[in-house]
């Protein structure tokens, strides 16, 4: 999708050659505002906007939107003034059209100061009428540049054959963040405003104004009145709004909104009232004809607009038009919602189920929601309902009495919006525990899904795991305490960074879980202790790892990244072990899509692109990190991990510059969410990216703090986070040999201890740029030989390719050109092999010669364009990609030339390739 930046530099560059171009777009999506931002700069260069708009009252007048034109008329021929002042009403009679056409370009060169060049922004042309569309069309076909912006469905071809329409795409994900960041708004809270927005720039800056830097990034976003007013509208100015309404209100209470279901429930006519209604934008139809709402916060306003009977019907319409059963129970108990009902709840627990284990624990969790709703408060489960909700829920410890329904329903409720991710669900939950009946172990366990929900976000957690473990030392279950310690361990290990408590809480997680007997709590303790003994640099991690194993070979239900299946993983990849890791991963596979959690997809994927990754796979590790970011209720997770897992893949087989976006964003992500562990782990790639990308201080200043937050957290295993190698090479190369040095010491007594052989290698390969630099070329060598040995026998080819250009730079400093360049054609066949870009920290760029000529400053449009170019793509491919007509990449193109002294493509390449 082209972003809203690009499109505005292609814009400029049409509106500089004199091509007219029209926008159009739904309401709301940022015409204006591009309009704005083609004005800004055309004025800061001298040049004068014309800018002209309508209202929905002026497409029955005639001339109304040129008015303000009209108005400013010089002396004029005859013929000319008579024209104009007919067509502002001030005379009787019809003016002539060729006479007023040429009067209006007379009164655009008397209001243009002399020299500078006009150009007319015709805003809103959906609502202009015929005769001031005619004036505009002659002055776009007499050299008079003209940028229009119209609604979809409004008047085409206006502007005259020479004219291109674009379409404008919503803001994507990323600009709604770096808008919303300009207000102190973090990053997760910018996803749901983006998905209550869906990309609308003016619902996404109603919502935003909403919120500010202390909005929590759990909470549900609002949607506020001003954002209500603006869907309204633009339902009403809909042709047979009524029948609108009522379609999307059905489409909103669907639970299967396909065409079919649609067609069935609201008769032919809702065809055509959907085909309006996505020509505004409201809905989006996919290729299975299933009709969603791109903005949540148009679903809201309907909803919140239609009266309880009128909803009501709506599902009972549902009700007998759905085919799955599922849905028609679905349908049938919200329209019987208002009074209790144990039958109907009682289906709905199997239904729960049901959906639950095809792998849709979102859905689940709001049928669980729903049965609780209806189930009467003290009704006990039939046998059937407790066996379908399955024993995680419903069978508590022996010494703790049965549940009520509602309560286990709820508790069944909570647990699997926290597999999906669904923070507000699994909230829900336990508020409605809180004011029920529930015994004090059900909503201890409710709590614990809270925190699972939460994902990466436990900084403000602290009250909920205290309830939590109130609770359960009421309750008496030494399971559960073992749990609740579970996830206080997680809390000290995750958001405070204090490995110590969380050793602590752990080993209290393993002595309650001894006290149970229960298996599976005893293995996921042991796997926390295992987990932070290895942090923390002992040798016993090991050892209790296969402990917990013996106990757990396979993960339940939902505690994936607490199992000691997956931490089998983690342990393989610091051992260096690839293929092991990938094994052990794959037999995660099948037990993740049984589960269906998003949470534990996303887990799994993380896992392949950091073994494909270190095994260069490059473009495995992309497609990876792409789905995990396409997966559903993405937005709604942690976006570190997420961008982490992005950057990793891109400095892997993409380029290094998005890598380092990606760090850059992960990094602040997680430090909103006061998230150590990913802050640290992006952090260290971002140092890691700009050494390799030449940004040498920069670099150190981050493995710096890298170094300072692992001293703080307690991290010893220098296979944890891998930047101490990249941290000495920085130094060295800045000239702080001496610091070097000592890290080199430090690290590779830690490494050596616990055998971390690609450490080492990394250490190797650190000290000979170290030793390099103090003229013991020798030793040198000898250091890189090692590390290529090491290398080599452990499968890390990118490592490998990164130690041969070293070997190629220390041959070159002795004047040995044949076997640098021999080295380097390796290196560079391992990288292309596995389609990663080049990794070359020690190469220097020779600083360019001084002129008089200022540094080109190119505009991320152009940038693009020049990267495309670098690429090897033709006009006609970059054009496509970027979604630009062929003549603005040639304009942009031009542009680039007259900037950096050039006159062709061909001495662009060789100016790009010296670079």
């Amino acid at each position: 999708m082209i972003e809203h930046g690009v499109l505005a530099a292609g814009l400029a560059a049409r509106a500089a050659a004199g091509r007219p171009t029209v926008l159009a777009a739904p309401p709301g999506r940022g015409k204006s505002t591009l309009l704005a931002s083609v004005a800004e700069p055309w004025i800061a260069d001298g040049g004068h906007v014309m800018w002209l708009t309508a209202a929905p009252p002026d497409r029955t007048v005639p001339y109304a939107a040129i008015a303000d034109l009209l108005w400013g008329a010089p002396e004029l021929p005859d013929v000319w003034r008579d024209a104009v002042r007919r067509a502002l009403r001030l005379e009787p009679g019809e003016p002539d059209t060729v006479a007023l056409r040429l009067a209006a370009r007379a009164c655009l060169d008397a209001v243009t100061p002399n020299g500078k060049r006009v150009l007319v922004l015709a805003d809103d042309t959906q609502w202009w009428d015929p005769a001031s569309l005619d004036v505009l069309a002659y002055l776009a076909r007499h050299d008079v540049p003209v940028l229009a912006a119209t609604r979809n469905g409004g008047p085409a071809d206006f502007l005259g054959r020479d004219a291109l329409e674009l379409a404008v795409p919503p803001l994507t994900a990323e600009e709604t963040a770096n808008l919303l960041q300009e207000r102190g708004i973090g990053y997760r809270v910018a996803a749901r405003v983006h998905a209550a927005a869906g990309g609308n720039a003016r619902l996404t800056v109603e919502i935003a104004r909403g919120l500010d830097a202390s909005s929590d990034a759990l909470d549900v976003v609002a949607i506020p009145a001003a954002a209500r007013r603006c869907v309204r509208g633009w339902i009403d100015e809909l042709a047979a709004p009524d029948g609108i309404w009522r379609v999307l209100l059905i489409v909103a209470v669907a639970a299967d909104p396909s065409m079919p279901t649609l067609r069935r429930t609201a008769g032919p006519e809702a065809l055509e009232a959907l085909a309006r209604a996505e020509q505004a934008g409201l809905i989006v139809v996919d290729v299975h004809g299933v009709v969603t709402f791109p903005a949540t916060a148009v679903r809201e306003t309907v909803l919140a607009d239609a009266s309880q009977e009128a909803v009501r019907t709506a599902h009972l319409l549902l009700a007998e038009t759905a085919t799955d059963p599922t849905d028609r129970l679905w349908h049938r108990a919200s329209a019987a919602r208002d009074r209790p009902d144990a039958d109907i709840a009682t289906e709905l627990a199997v239904a729960a189920r049901t959906v639950q284990r095809r792998g849709e624990p979102g859905r689940a969790a709001e049928i669980w929601l729903l049965a609780a709703e209806l189930m009467p408060a003290r009704e006990e489960l039939p046998s059937h309902a407790v066996e379908a909700q399955g024993a995680d829920a419903s069978e508590p410890h022996p010494q703790v009495p049965r549940p009520t329904a509602v309560s286990a329903l709820l508790l069944a409720a909570a647990t699997d919006a926290a597999s999906a991710g669904r923070h507000d669900l699994a909230r829900m939950a336990v508020a409605r525990l809180d004011r029920s009946e529930a015994d004090r172990a059900v909503r201890a366990r409710a709590r614990l899904a809270v925190v699972d929900a939460a994902g990466q976000a436990l900084a403000g957690l602290d009250d909920i795991l205290a309830r939590a473990l109130a609770d359960a030392e009421a309750s008496e279950d030494p399971a559960l305490l073992s749990a609740v310690h579970l996830r206080i361990a997680w809390h000290a290990h995750l958001a405070l960074g204090r490995n110590r408590r969380a050793h602590d809480a752990a080993r209290a997680a393993v002595r309650c879980a001894e006290l149970s007997q229960d298996p599976e709590s005893r293995a996921a303790a042991l796997a926390m202790l295992a987990r932070i003994e290895q942090l923390r640099g002992h040798s016993s991690y090991p050892r209790i790892l296969r402990r917990a194993l013996a106990l757990s070979p396979e993960p339940v239900s939902g505690t994936l990244i607490n199992s000691p299946a997956w931490l089998a993983v983690r342990f393989a990849l610091f051992d260096d072990r690839l293929d092991e890791a990938a094994h052990h991963l794959r037999r995660l596979t099948s037990y993740v899509e049984r589960s269906g959690s998003h949470t534990d997809r996303a887990l799994l994927l993380r896992g392949a692109v950091e073994i494909d990754a270190r095994a260069g796979r490059g473009a495995a590790a992309v497609r990876n990190a792409r789905r995990m970011a396409e997966l559903p209720g993405a937005g709604r997770s942690s976006p570190g991990p997420v961008w982490f897992t992005a950057a990793l893949a891109e400095s892997a087989g993409g380029t290094l510059e998005e890598a380092l976006r990606f760090a850059e964003r992960g990094s602040a992500a997680s430090t909103q969410e006061q998230d150590q562990i990913f802050h640290t782990r992006c952090l260290a790639l971002s140092g890691t990216i700009r050494l390799l990308l030449r940004e040498t201080a920069a670099a150190a200043d981050d493995l710096k703090q890298v170094r300072t937050l692992e001293h703080d957290q307690g991290i010893r295993d220098p296979a944890a986070i891998r930047y101490h190698a990249d941290l000495a090479e920085a130094l060295t190369t800045l000239g702080h040999t001496a610091e070097a040095a000592e890290v080199l010491a430090e690290t590779r007594r830690a490494a050596e201890r616990l055998h971390r052989r690609s450490v080492l290698a990394s250490l190797d390969r650190a000290e000979a740029v170290l030793k390099a630099a103090q003229g013991d070329n020798a030793r040198a060598d000898a250091l890189l030989r090692r590390a290529d040995h090491t290398f080599a026998s452990l499968g890390l080819p990118l490592e490998r390719g990164r130690v041969l250009i070293a070997r190629a730079h220390l041959e070159k400093r002795q004047r040995r050109v044949a076997n640098a360049r021999a080295l380097h054609s390796q290196a560079e066949a391992i990288f292309r092999r596995a389609q990663a870009p080049l990794w070359e920290p020690t190469a220097k760029t020779p600083e360019p010669a001084a002129t008089n000529q200022p540094a080109p400053d190119l505009t991320a449009a152009e940038q693009r364009v020049v990267t495309l170019v670098a690429e090897g793509l033709p006009n006609r491919e970059i054009a496509a990609t970027l979604f630009l007509s062929i003549k603005t990449v040639e304009a942009v193109l031009t542009g680039v030339y007259r900037k950096l002294g050039i006159r062709s493509r061909t001495q662009l390449a060789v100016l790009l390739r010296d670079d």
